[in-house]
């Protein structure tokens, strides 16, 4: 019974939307397949995808990655639900590139958004995680995490 509410909640057609929310609105990140195992573990947990639901993205007090993500008692299970979450990371990306959602470039290891693809509904938590990432390097948003890829 148990197994059966994990696959229920843990759906690699569930996460697809995330893939492809968070890959939207990522800009300026070389070798972006490796915020992969980031995406559902954040967007998943329920601290921190509240904190995304709150993001400012204009204005005086404009959110940004370490004003977010600046407290580290939040990430006290973060690296166990990586590594936990990195099989069904890796099946919605399957999922999404079989569904022509996103494709992958081998000389950049870059994830590349279709932007023809509009059978999926953006998710909010994942877009605004895809914004705040935005210009950031790969070993800058694991040290702001502290979790090991």
């Amino acid at each position: 019974m148990i197994d059966a509410v994990h696959t229920y909640y843990y759906n690699p057609f569930k996460y697809g939307s995330h893939i492809v929310s968070f890959y939207n609105s990522l800009e300026d990140v070389e070798q972006n397949i490796l915020l992969l195992p980031l995406i559902i573990p954040i967007c998943s947990h329920p601290e921190l995808s509240k904190k995304l639901d709150t993001v400012r993205l204009s204005g005086k007090s404009r959110s940004n990655f370490f004003t977010k993500f600046g407290n580290p008692k939040e990430f006290y299970d973060l690296q166990e639900r990586i590594d936990t979450l990195k099989a069904l990371s890796t099946q919605s990306l399957s999922y999404c590139m079989i569904n022509d959602g996103v494709s992958f470039d081998k000389s950049s290891l870059n994830i590349l958004i279709n932007r023809k693809y509009d059978k999926v509904q953006l998710n909010k938590q994942a877009t605004n995680l895809g914004k705040l990432f935005s210009g950031l390097s790969i070993t800058e948003i694991y040290k702001g995490l502290r979790v090991n890829p």
